[in-house]
């Protein structure tokens, strides 16, 4: 079985890199179990594959999705599609049904219509893309992220002696944006004692953002920039902190949640994720993002409490690598057989 995956044209030119780690770990995980091959226009042939995988409904891709079909490959997307503009969708495909025009949510809807099997992180993302683009529920299988942290490579003290910062702090990890919500983070630990850490940079399309935090920021927040995934000092971040924040308006998964908690740590999370999906809600801190005075209490609940195991245990069963893999595998052999 040969897989042939791709996705949209600037990935690697994407510091925060989520969706990059994601089919870096896709690749590094499924070599046992199916060939893989990142597409290259230059070189290769889609008749040499069986199975063309673009991770992100984009409408860079839809071309390549109707080639692929057109030389008799199956598709799979990976749709990673936003939950706003909602009724700007609905409408889209309303005007496009009477005018010729091809907005970017039709092209991403075309895409999901003409792919064999669409992928949702999440049971609420699969219920979204059947209400809004119109993808029948059947078409729509559900596999999250996979957790790729090795934890027994964490050397003990390691942050602490790379960054000299001591005692308890909080984490959170991202690139500095409005909907990260770092702001309201920052905000909720001045006058505390709680200390901060922060791992990103700016977001290129609002460089603005990164310098009002740095200005709000006390004495007790420090700005460590970007660090690769697979950099020790994030793994050792993750392990050494006390309690990982994540205060987003918007978010589809929260792969730094699942790690965050996949290492022990107390977890601060925002109502927008998909908790009740994985059984984990009671297990979590929850918050409404634009309330400083409650992410403050939650944050403050989460430093005085112990860490356990049973959010740990529950994360890294439900996002390990060998089941992910193991879902995709048995999506591409129903459609090889379907092929056949």
């Amino acid at each position: 079985m040969r897989i042939l995956i791709d996705s949209y044209n600037e990935i690697n030119q994407n510091k925060a890199g989520g969706m990059q780690t994601k089919i870096e770990s896709y690749i590094v995980h499924s070599k046992e179990q199916f060939e893989v091959k990142k597409f290259d226009k230059w070189n290769d042939r889609l008749e040499d594959y069986d199975i063309l995988h673009i991770f992100m409904a984009n409408p860079q891709e839809f071309s390549l999705l109707k080639l692929a079909k057109s030389r008799g490959l199956k598709t799979v997307v990976s749709a990673v599609v936003p939950y706003s503009n909602r009724f700007r969708i609905l409408a889209s495909r309303i005007v496009s049904k009477t005018l010729s025009i091809h907005s970017n949510w039709i092209m991403v809807q075309g895409m999901l219509q003409n792919a064999d099997m669409v992928v949702a992180e999440t049971i609420y993302e699969k219920k979204f893309i059947n209400k809004y683009y119109g993808i029948a529920s059947n078409k729509i299988a559900v596999i999250p992220n996979g957790i790729d942290l090795d934890m027994n490579a964490y050397v003990p003290g390691y942050f602490k002696n790379h960054t000299q910062i001591e005692g308890r702090f909080i984490l959170q990890v991202g690139r500095f944006d409005s909907n990260k919500n770092q702001l309201s983070t920052i905000r909720a630990v001045k006058g505390t004692d709680l200390q901060l850490v922060l791992i990103g940079g700016a977001d290129k399309s609002d460089p603005f953002y990164y310098e009002k935090c740095k200005q709000e920021a006390g004495d007790n927040v420090h700005f460590l920039g970007w660090i690769n995934h697979n950099d020790p000092l994030l793994l050792a971040a993750y392990m050494e902190c006390q309690t990982v924040v994540l205060p987003s308006y918007h978010e589809i998964l929260g792969n730094a949640m699942l790690e965050g908690a996949a290492c022990g740590a107390n977890i601060v999370v925002s109502d927008v994720l998909p908790l009740d999906d994985w059984n984990i809600k009671d297990c979590c801190y929850v918050i409404k993002a634009g309330n400083v005075k409650d992410i403050r209490k939650k944050l403050i609940l989460a430093d005085e409490k112990n860490h356990d195991d049973i959010l740990k245990d529950k994360i890294r069963n439900l996002f390990s690598w060998d089941r992910v893999i193991e879902q995709h595998k048995k999506i591409y052999n129903n459609l090889i057989i379907e092929r056949v």
